[in-house]
């Protein structure tokens, strides 16, 4: 299944919202407003080098795959809410995470919320 187009706004605005109502990710986010996209191809995208230089010293370089994995887990219930509120049961996620040369990619599948 796709989302539709304005399933992917919303959606991409809820990943905005995740970014800036942290203020850990906000202060770290260089640009938060495509730090984490949905694509129209169901790629979850997160652009770590969206982050500034000190964040990712301190944060993500020090364990790359594990940071990844803390901040989808960190995401997981704005998305399972964001597929409550769409009436989605559930979605399976192709994440990609980039920051430089650095990739990882993980399948999550995540349940709409109760």
């Amino acid at each position: 299944m796709k989302f539709t187009e304005d399933q992917l706004e919303r959606l991409n605005d809820s990943l905005k919202r995740f970014i800036t109502s942290n203020r850990y990710l906000r202060a770290g986010t260089v640009d938060y407003s495509t730090t984490i996209n949905q694509t129209e191809s169901n790629i979850l995208i997160f652009w770590l080098d969206k982050f500034a230089t000190h964040y990712q010293e301190k944060f993500i370089l020090p364990d790359f795959e594990s940071y990844c994995d803390r901040l989808f887990g960190k995401l997981k219930p704005r998305l399972s809410e964001f597929l409550a509120d769409e009436n989605i049961p559930s979605y399976s996620f192709n994440c990609t995470f980039y920051l430089g040369e650095k990739r990882y990619h993980n399948f999550e599948i995540v349940l709409a919320s109760l």
